[in-house]
């Protein structure tokens, strides 16, 4: 650990003279107070035997003072450099052999012996790798993965290994994950009763293990190396530069995407870059009938809201009618946030297992093909003014503009849930409707068997409101009866 040195002060110091950060340089101004201070200190200190002692006794005194400088001196600036030197060629080298490794690596799951690992990248090689399982060993485990996992330290002592595995609410070997944000492993792409479950084993079962071969020694400038092992032949399938030691590895702190490991999976850490190798052995084509999670997938729209959006097009004006609406907590978190709260994330499950779609927002879900949908617009997904809802099996497309209420028409557009475009049409405002809000705007659009229903809430209702109505809050709803659509949901 780096002490602290006068010098190493008066080199930061410098910048005191320098155009200050700070607007008034306040900063700046303590900054070289301190520093001429040290700065008298060390010239005083070097004085001192010039009048204190006379002749030889001078050097006599003189050496120790410069010699306890000299020692500051090399620690603080010599030492510092040499290994960020160090460091840094550790760095490039890793740099060039990742350009030698392999793109992916197909397995089921692999064991993390040096454990630089975090709960994050775990649901992650789950949900985005699909991996089966993951195996750490315990005894090389370091405090932020125990703040992360609850692990079971006693378990682990006749057997090290912890075998990570995806399961359900109520398996006995279900642990808590301790880490913020709380429930992650029940929220997107996983399944709301997901649990991760740990095994203690004797031995692991993965075919594949990610180990610190060799430690580095920052003393001596040896690098070490980072290497995937295959267990069943004892051969090295890769490996990397590193300059971490046992009690310095770092966590990796994120996955890319398998198409741009090459390009992005950096060497910081180095083991990044091997675990970043790792995909699950399922094929893109498979149904999942029994994971605990969903796949992600986009379908892009066939055609440019925007084109169909102009005067040239002769589109179809449908009448609304309005009516006030009072939503409970409940019924506000479901229409008008469900991706932000668990709640929603539940409700569009249950809703799906029922009737094999449901939405989620924006998305579709669809079940049991297990897929969460959303709509990806013409623009490289640059969106605005447009906004998507998922509705009965499609998607919507509205301009997004807050005065719904003022314009004579507001464009919508209808496609499904591969991204055809179907029909489009100009909802007129309703006619003499008294409006509490100031403005409309749909912020959820859904379907009942008689009605399209466009909806928004505007205002939270008073302590003497809510007493009487049992709501919270107030909006307005456009409603469409579906005979007047041009095409079907």
């Amino acid at each position: 650990m780096r002490t602290f040195s006068p010098l190493l002060l008066l080199f930061v110091a410098t910048d005191a003279f320098a155009p200050p950060i700070d607007p008034g340089g306040v900063v700046g101004l303590i900054i070289g107070a301190i520093a001429v201070f040290w700065l008298l200190v060390i010239l005083g200190s070097l004085a001192i035997p010039f009048i204190v002692a006379k002749g030889r006794w001078r050097l006599v005194l003189l050496l120790p003072i410069a010699g306890f400088w000299g020692y500051q001196y090399r620690e603080q600036f010599q030492k510092p450099a040499a290994m960020e030197t160090w460091r840094l060629a550790g760095l490039e080298q890793c740099r060039s052999e990742k350009n030698a490794l392999p793109n992916l690596i197909s397995a089921d799951g692999f064991l993390d012996e040096g454990v630089g690992i975090s709960d994050e990248v775990i649901l992650e090689l789950f949900s985005k790798r699909h991996l089966d399982f993951v195996e750490i060993y315990f005894p090389n485990t370091r405090i932020f993965l125990r703040n992360q996992i609850e692990l079971d330290a006693a378990k682990a002592l006749d057997k090290p290994y912890v075998h990570l595995t995806l399961g359900k609410k109520g398996d006995p070997n279900c642990v808590r994950l301790l880490g913020s944000p709380k429930g992650k492993e029940r929220r997107v792409p996983f399944l709301p009763d997901t649990c991760l479950a740990a095994r203690y084993l004797e031995e692991p079962k993965a075919r594949y293990v990610v180990r610190l071969e060799h430690a580095a020694d920052p003393e001596s400038k040896k690098f070490g190396r980072w290497a995937i092992i295959d267990r069943s032949t004892s051969t090295e399938i890769s490996s990397v530069t590193t300059t971490e030691t046992r009690s310095t590895i770092n966590v990796i702190g994120r996955l890319y995407k398998p198409e741009d490991v090459r390009e992005l999976a950096d060497c910081r850490p180095p083991q990044a870059v091997l675990v970043n190798r790792f995909i699950g052995t399922k094929l893109k084509t498979e149904m999942l009938t029994d994971e605990q999670w969903v796949r992600v997938e986009s379908s892009k729209a066939n055609v440019d809201v925007s084109i169909i959006d102009t005067p040239a097009n002769r589109l179809p004006l449908i009448f609304s009618e309005a009516e006030h609406a009072f939503y409970d907590q409940k019924e506000k978190t479901l229409l008008f946030n469900p991706d932000i709260y668990d709640d929603g994330w539940e409700a569009a499950m249950e809703n799906a297992l029922q009737q094999n779609v449901a939405s989620y927002g924006s998305k579709l879900l669809l079940m049991p093909e297990r897929k969460l949908i959303s709509l990806e617009l013409e623009g490289g997904g640059r969106r605005y003014p447009w906004k998507v809802f998922a509705v009965k099996g499609g998607f919507f497309v509205v301009r997004t503009s807050p005065s719904w209420h003022e314009a004579g028409k507001n464009f919508i557009a209808r496609f499904d849930r591969s991204g055809d475009f179907l029909w489009a049409a100009y909802v007129e405002k309703p006619q003499s409707f008294d409006s509490k809000c100031r403005s409309f705007e749909p912020r959820s659009i859904y379907a009942t068997t008689e009605h399209l229903v466009f909806a928004n809430v505007c205002k939270d209702l008073s302590s003497e409101e809510k007493s009487s109505t049992g709501k919270v809050s107030m909006g307005e709803k456009w409603k469409i009866p579906l005979q007047s659509l041009p095409g079907q949901l």
